[in-house]
């Protein structure tokens, strides 16, 4: 072997170690960000839980995610982060669907749809028959009518 072909050997040997080395490397940093993103995860289940419970309790009221936000302890986009990753809908698409539950039930009791559209928290009840329609797939008044059959009632 000539001193050429050793310094060919020789650079090959180095530029191949460099490759596995950076491999692991980048395979030692692609879990180290997973577990940092799991234990993130885990950490703020109790924060999106609490954020999850206030909009629950004040559904009929205007929530800005400002005041989410604050009473998370995060900016506002890593709580939209966080909330999303979590529940797979963002916070108003969960508070929508909180307010349609709600309105459904009052609904189911024989409530107007206007009523129940203001007592759930929605601004009209345009608003509210548009996204209930989405979630349920009838109509508040074709809902209603389904329940008022039930009871008795024409």
């Amino acid at each position: 072997m000539t001193f050429g072909d050793f310094l060919y050997f020789v650079g090959f040997q180095v530029e191949y170690t460099a490759v596995r080395l950076a491999r692991r490397v980048w395979a030692a940093a692609q879990w180290a960000a997973w577990a940092a993103l799991t234990l993130l995860a885990v950490l703020l289940r109790p924060v999106v839980r609490a954020v999850c419970d206030y909009l629950e309790a004040h559904c009929d009221r205007r929530i800005t995610l400002e005041q989410l936000s604050t009473l998370a302890g995060l900016s506002k986009y890593h709580l939209l982060r966080c909330f999303t990753r979590q529940k797979g809908i963002t916070p108003y698409r969960y508070l929508e669907t909180v307010r349609v539950n709600r309105a459904r039930a009052l609904l189911e009791q024989g409530a107007t749809p206007l009523d129940a559209a203001l007592r759930a928290g929605f601004a009209d009840q345009s608003h509210f028959n548009h996204f209930f329609k989405i979630l349920t797939g009838l109509t508040p008044s074709q809902y209603r009518a389904v329940f008022a059959a039930e009871r008795g009632e024409p």
